[in-house]
């Protein structure tokens, strides 16, 4: 953590980015490179999320990354105060938790069906039935906690 790479490090790191651009061309280079030939036109983010057709996420993903990225949402939302907008949040809170877990879920369950596409068998196959039903349920699961503390704290 804010620990300055050696110079052999960045030495290191500059040869393998060479090498990758030597192979993969001069776009590998540019932001979002690795995509160039695989989305319509000029690679952005935008562009990877509708030609993987996840551009649906994009409210969610907004959201998840409010209190990073300058937008003016954060000024009148906070997802850890939940609806409750006359007090400073100080300190940690459970507030806004299934909507945070719950797409890591869903981004886990995708990323290891990917990675198992690559590499199929029907063990690997029934895994991904066995996460799935997991995922499903874990989903459930904290909605149905935090809805209980909800109405355990209305009362």
């Amino acid at each position: 953590m804010c620990m300055r790479p050696t110079a052999e490090e960045l030495e290191d790191v500059t040869a393998a980015r060479k090498a990758l651009v030597d192979v993969f061309g001069k776009e590998f280079a540019k932001d979002y490179g690795w995509a160039d030939g695989y989305v319509n036109g000029r690679p952005t983010f935008d562009a990877i999320q509708t030609a993987v057709n996840l551009q649906h996420w994009q409210p969610r993903y907004k959201l998840a990354c409010q209190e990073i990225h300058a937008a003016a949402k954060p000024l009148y939302f906070n997802l850890s105060a939940g609806l409750q907008r006359d007090f400073l949040l100080v300190g940690p809170s459970d507030q806004g938790v299934p909507e945070a877990l719950h797409p890591v879920l869903l981004s886990t369950k995708m990323v290891t069906a990917c990675l198992v596409a690559e590499f199929p068998d029907v063990e690997r196959t029934f895994c991904l039935f066995v996460l799935d039903s997991l995922a499903n349920r874990a989903g459930e699961a904290l909605i149905r906690e935090f809805e209980t503390k909800a109405d355990d704290e209305h009362g």
